[in-house]
């Protein structure tokens, strides 16, 4: 296959050279179309059988690939989720503090205040009740982070997934196609009742025309090879020539003949 696609190219390469040359480009043209159909000619059933099984085959690659994709977003949703619940119980701890001390804060304004063990004057109490809302508000959208994250996850697992069942769907129903397809061409190989091929007598006829001109040319040039090396050719045998000198013998055989006629023509009537 691969040295008849080498010739392909050359030729190929050749035809756009000579181009410009009719005679040459009609040589080229008709090689590249001999080298076409004898790869076209040379592909048959059983072998694109065959190929197509080993493409279906290859599905199987993919499939594997797929698997693994799988196998990871298995692992990545699984810490992604431990994780969340552990930033949740962060946001929901920090929150609940935070509404305590705001409440705190809010009741007692302009007095210190003892909140979980510690002492806050009016100042600091207000400056901790700012930090902790940013911590919270930080907490909070690191929580919304990773859930917009495991949703991106999720999806694409459930297409992976999807698509794996596809392809091992469709390899099935093309493995099955192809084996019934094998079958169908086996039985019609083998069956004696299928119908003949049918032949072309024009063509035919054409190919041994083509033949007896080509051997023709192979005469003549052989004769003029044979001229020009100084060699003669072998004469005509003299029994295949009528011998014109003889008069009475051409005469003779033309009234013969003419008689003959005449005697055929009176016993029909």
């Amino acid at each position: 296959m691969k040295k008849f696609l080498t010739i392909a190219a050359i030729l190929l390469v050749v035809g756009f050279v000579v181009a410009k040359s009719k005679p040459m480009c009609s040589y080229v043209c008709t090689s590249v179309k001999m080298v076409g159909n004898h790869l076209k000619g040379s592909v048959t059933p059983e072998f694109e059988i065959q190929r197509l099984k080993d493409e279906v085959a290859k599905l199987d690659g993919e499939v594997d690939r797929l698997i693994m994709e799988e196998a990871t977003l298995t692992v990545d949703l699984k810490d992604h989720r431990a994780n969340l619940a552990k930033k949740e119980a962060a946001l929901a701890k920090t929150e609940k503090t935070l509404l305590d001390f705001a409440t705190e804060v809010k009741a007692k304004p302009d007095q210190t205040i003892v909140f979980t063990k510690a002492t806050f004057t009016p100042v600091t109490a207000k400056k901790k009740l700012a930090d902790d809302f940013e911590l919270y508000k930080g907490q909070k959208g690191a929580v919304q982070s990773l859930k917009t994250l495991i949703e991106a996850k999720e999806k694409h697992f459930n297409t992976i997934f999807t698509q794996r069942n596809q392809i091992v769907t469709q390899k099935e129903t093309y493995k099955a196609k192809l084996e019934q397809i094998a079958a169908d061409w086996a039985v019609l190989k083998n069956d004696p009742h299928s119908p003949a091929a049918k032949f072309d007598n024009n063509r035919i006829t054409m190919i041994e025309n083509g033949l007896k001109d080509l051997q023709r040319k192979l005469d003549i040039d052989s004769v003029a090879k044979k001229l020009q090396d100084g060699i003669t050719p072998p004469a005509i045998p003299e029994n295949s020539v009528n011998n014109a000198s003889d008069a009475d013998a051409v005469l003779n055989a033309i009234q013969n003949q003419n008689e003959d006629k005449n005697t055929a023509v009176k016993a029909e009537k």
